[in-house]
């Protein structure tokens, strides 16, 4: 694996992430936060709660719902980005950084003003939560393999999505906390200042709450103002805002873990949990070739029986005619979903071939059999679904099909190619999918 060089000096530079003063021992995030950082965090609660007020909204019907729902949605995902680039700010911008950026952007907008006919609104919000933390590794170079993708992509979202933000949970209380507190000279009696501070705020907001219903009370035009203002952010007072309070401060927490763990955890600590990763991999090797050999051959064999029962129905597709007693639209679907699970059963089953076994010839013969065979189902996919769109056009549902048997064929050629070479095509085969998943979404 290609690791950033130099990772003790990579650690230096991260140990601002950690104090403006950069201690031999630096104090636990609890007692030592950046202005940078405090600032985020509290700007961290209304933009979550924007975000919450938008899941709320999300099924509305009203097209002046509909409006502020996303404007709200794009309020936390301009936050996000520029957090993100405010706490990395001192990284240089790589194209890979800008390549996801613009992907996450490009899928906003495709959002906001509904650009997409392929792609439903669920299906670009799935893909915006997905690009926003993949940019925010690659912006601040905390990839497996520093600010470019590689076959550790898998474990860089589940670092994104799971490992970062749950470990970090509680920087955000830590950072909003430390507001109050300062910054200790040592941690004698700083407990106590800190609970202290916890009992102050909570106080201070119960007594904000009596005053400003005392005022509503007292001035009815105050209270048509106050009202007025609530309503705006689409608030209004009962057990529900108490349950969106609630969401807001897991999901500020949640969001700011993902991002203060990305600035304060240094390039060699992710790449240590990399390498961690691959050591694991390399331990479990213990599986004779032969059994997977024996494995893959059964497949293939079953696959080529399979193919030679089915062939006059197969061969309609290569021909580009339509078999006798069936329709388009029943030939075009029949079987596409049972044969795409079957391409995935197939990367499966060579990568368990690969990852538990140690190199031999037997791996790399039965796995470019198996992958050929592979390739055959994702071909005839993509032709039974071509011959459908050449008799009735474009629809959502079909260029889906295409996009999605088509990536399922260049995963499979990647797969190939780094069989027989032992180059790396998973980087390539990642960003064309994500590429063409994002050009989907103006069409």
């Amino acid at each position: 694996m290609n690791t950033e060089p130099n990772m003790s000096q990579e650690a230096d530079k991260n140990l601002p992430a950690i104090s403006e003063t950069a201690p031999e021992r630096p104090l636990p995030a609890l007692f030592n936060t950046t202005t940078m950082e405090k600032v985020i965090a509290w700007l961290a609660i209304p933009v979550a709660f924007l975000y919450v007020q938008f899941l709320w909204s999300i099924d509305a019907f009203e097209d002046a719902q509909i409006l502020r729902a996303k404007i709200f949605l794009m309020i936390f995902v301009s936050g996000f980005i520029a957090a993100g680039e405010i706490l990395h700010h001192r990284e240089k911008i790589s194209f890979e950084s800008v390549l996801w950026l613009l992907a996450e952007i490009a899928v906003a907008i495709a959002f906001s003003f509904e650009l997409s006919h392929v792609w439903k609104g669920f299906h670009l919000l799935l893909f915006l939560h997905l690009f926003a933390p993949y940019w925010l590794l690659t912006r601040g170079k905390r990839l497996s393999e520093g600010d470019k993708t590689s076959h550790m992509f898998f474990w860089d979202g589940l670092t994104a999505f799971f490992i970062l933000p749950f470990k970090n949970f509680h920087l955000m209380l830590s950072s909003i906390i430390s507001t109050f507190t300062g910054k200790p000279e040592d941690k004698k009696g700083h407990g106590i200042r800190v609970a202290l501070a916890v009992g102050a705020v909570i106080l201070g907001l119960i007594l904000l709450i009596i005053a400003l219903a005392l005022l509503s009370s007292a001035d009815e035009r105050f209270g048509k103002a106050l009202d007025s203002f609530w309503k705006a952010l689409g608030i209004v007072w009962n057990f529900e805002l108490f349950v969106k309070l609630f969401l807001t401060f897991f999901i500020a927490s949640y969001v700011y873990g993902m991002l203060g763990g990305s600035f304060r955890e240094t390039k060699a600590q992710f790449g240590a949990r990399s390498s961690g990763v691959l050591r694991l991999l390399e331990r479990i090797r213990k599986v004779p070739p032969v059994i997977w050999f024996v494995f893959i051959l059964l497949f293939s064999v079953f696959y080529v029986l399979f193919f030679v029962l089915q062939w006059t129905y197969f061969a309609g597709a290569f021909e580009q005619k339509l078999p006798e007693g069936y329709i388009y639209s029943d030939y075009a679907v029949r079987g596409l979903m049972e044969l795409l699970g079957i391409m995935v059963v197939n990367f499966l089953l060579l990568w368990l071939a690969t990852r538990t076994s140690r190199k031999s010839p037997l791996i790399k013969v039965g796995g470019t059999i198996l992958l050929l065979e592979t390739i055959l189902f994702a071909v005839v996919d993509f032709l039974k679904i071509y011959m459908y769109l050449k008799a009735y056009g474009f629809t959502p549902l079909r260029l889906q099909g295409i996009w999605l048997t088509s990536v399922l064929l260049f995963a499979s050629v990647c797969m190939l190619i780094s069989l027989l070479s032992g180059k790396k095509t998973a980087r390539i085969w990642f960003i064309v999918s994500a590429v063409t998943m994002v050009g989907l979404a103006f069409v």
